[in-house]
């Protein structure tokens, strides 16, 4: 359990200094063979539990959400590589599309 306040949202960094917030707990069971991921209203209790995500509204809540029912994780995902190679496919085909216009 964390000791020490402020809690800080697991998306956008936020600080949550005060109630007026509208701040969720978002905990991923463990264990299981699917993704299932609770999503309950802020408790003091529960915030500190293992594993437990902190969202300071419903658009980090929703980011937090599709990102761990997309990866499996909340980890943020690393972008895209593009290689020379990559880049020139993605050339040629910018190129094709503007000479259809």
């Amino acid at each position: 359990m964390r000791g020490q306040a402020p809690w800080i949202c697991d998306n956008c960094g936020k600080k949550r200094e005060s109630d007026v917030n509208h701040w969720a707990i978002l905990i991923p069971e463990t264990g299981a063979a699917v993704c299932i991921l609770r999503i309950a209203k802020w408790d003091e209790g529960i915030a500190g539990c293992a594993g437990a995500r902190h969202a300071c509204g419903a658009e980090c809540r929703n980011v937090l959400t599709e990102r761990y029912f997309a990866t499996g994780s909340f980890a943020i995902p690393k972008p895209a590589v593009v290689t020379y190679e990559s880049r020139d496919v993605l050339d040629a085909a910018l190129e094709r599309a503007r000479a259809v216009r």
